[in-house]
């Protein structure tokens, strides 16, 4: 829920830069929303409002903190203490059903590092890649456990369980390894999800989680 207190926190995000607007899929836009509970879209149209430069409070408050950064600084921080500030427990109460669904791409499931924006933008990888290229050792992959905060090794596990589950593969000797892995059913769910594993709609999901682990859409 929208609190005009929170004006200073999307000043400290239109003013990073690149300074302006950021889109509802960067880091900036998504790590905001979730830390106030709200959709990236409720971001992206307050940093419009902020650009448009039409509303004379939030103009005010832009160019004071333009002109004091380190006071821009001290507020946010002081939001960011706030007692209840970040908790989920009490901001979930009113919060609607679609931003409880947004944070979830982004949170850890199963008791893994890996999130469902993750193994997406993953299964994307394993699309672009042969059987053989799948070792940690490959440039991709290390890339991919880079950006995402992974080992190559757990991205590699994760290939190697698309592997399994795609029908069209050939199977190997790791088999029977993915079959008793606790990220298969979460693997397995992720390709049921797109389409059983369709590789154009993959691509078109993975696109939106690529600016945030990866780089910028263009």
């Amino acid at each position: 829920m929208w609190n005009n207190e929170y004006w200073p926190l999307l000043i400290q995000a239109y003013l990073a830069k690149p300074e302006g607007i950021k889109s509802q899929w960067s880091r900036t836009a998504v790590d905001l929303a979730m830390e106030l509970h709200l959709r990236p879209t409720d971001i992206t149209d307050r940093l419009k409002t902020i650009d448009a430069h039409n509303s004379a409070p939030v103009e005010r408050l832009l160019q004071h903190y333009k002109a004091h950064p380190r006071r821009l600084q001290r507020d946010t921080e002081r939001l960011r203490h706030m007692s209840g500030f970040g908790d989920m427990a009490a901001f979930y109460d009113g919060v609607s059903t679609a931003t409880h669904k947004f944070e979830a791409l982004y949170r850890p499931v199963g008791g893994t590092p890996f999130t469902p924006a993750m193994l997406t933008i993953l299964l994307d990888l394993y699309f672009r890649l042969v059987p053989a290229t799948m070792v940690d050792s490959t440039p991709e992959v290390r890339d991919m456990a880079q950006r995402t905060g992974l080992t190559a090794d757990q991205v590699v596990e994760a290939l190697h369980i698309y592997l399994f589950i795609d029908p069209t593969a050939r199977k190997g000797s790791n088999d029977e390894l993915a079959a008793f892995s606790p990220l298969t059913p979460l693997c397995n769910a992720t390709w049921h999800r797109l389409d059983n594993g369709n590789p154009a709609i993959v691509a078109q999901e993975a696109r939106r989680y690529y600016e945030y682990y990866i780089a910028p859409v263009r």
